[in-house]
């Protein structure tokens, strides 16, 4: 995989000055923050090179401004999985992580996502992230 700069839909790229992986700030100006969100699946699809990261605020933490779109989702595309560690938790299913830990960009293309049990480094040529009223 080549190195170049990767491309960020939907929310203002992660590799501008102030700008954050964890907190990132939707084009409309809304700012998501993944620490009060719930991992609540991963799809693999190997073929097409892309992971689907689908999220859920916490009830209690879902900000006003965002309580009709309470799921997220995280599209790395072109991914390339260099690390991947899950921890079996007895009452959840496997790819399921509770909570965000910590989403991180490191420049041209490096992503890491961890939860509470399930973390995975990829090589990405493209995230796309969005906010939806429910998971599709």
């Amino acid at each position: 995989m080549d190195e170049s700069a990767v491309l960020f839909e939907g929310c203002r790229p992660w590799t501008e000055p102030g700008a954050s992986a964890y907190e990132p700030e939707l084009l409309d100006g809304r700012m998501l923050h993944f620490h009060e969100m719930d991992l609540q699946r991963i799809e693999i699809e190997p073929e097409q090179r892309r992971l689907t990261l689908w999220l859920r605020w916490h009830p209690d933490w879902l900000p006003e401004e965002i309580r009709d779109s309470p799921v997220a989702r995280i599209e790395p595309h072109g991914a390339r999985v260099v690390d991947w560690q899950e921890e079996p938790v007895e009452d959840l299913p496997p790819g399921v992580g509770r909570e965000v830990c910590g989403v991180d960009f490191y420049p041209p293309n490096l992503l890491h996502f961890q939860s509470f049990n399930v973390a995975f480094t990829a090589r990405v040529r493209r995230v796309s992230l969005a906010v939806l009223p429910t998971e599709r």
